[in-house]
């Protein structure tokens, strides 16, 4: 994230990502996921750039539950998505 986007997004020196897209009917959305939420955490790691959360991404189990902490709109809004 830039410097401005991470100011227009109220994140103060958090890092992370901006959600561009959410698919119609995947995991992402049925969670509650929305475009311009930024992900700062996937469970306990925090995302550091496109390349940590990528890497994070890859790990996730395939059953389960995952906690994405998003801010939205200057808010933590923490999303538990079901793995399946």
């Amino acid at each position: 994230l830039t410097d401005d986007l991470r100011k227009f997004l109220d994140l103060g020196d958090r890092k992370g990502v901006v959600i561009q897209k959410v698919e119609a009917g995947s995991l992402g959305e049925q969670a509650g996921l929305r475009k311009g939420d930024a992900i700062v955490m996937v469970d306990t790691v925090a995302v550091e750039s496109v390349d940590s959360f990528v890497k994070k991404a890859r790990s996730l189990p395939a059953e389960g539950y995952v906690v994405f902490e998003t801010w939205r709109e200057g808010k933590r809004v923490p999303v538990v998505i079901r793995m399946k």
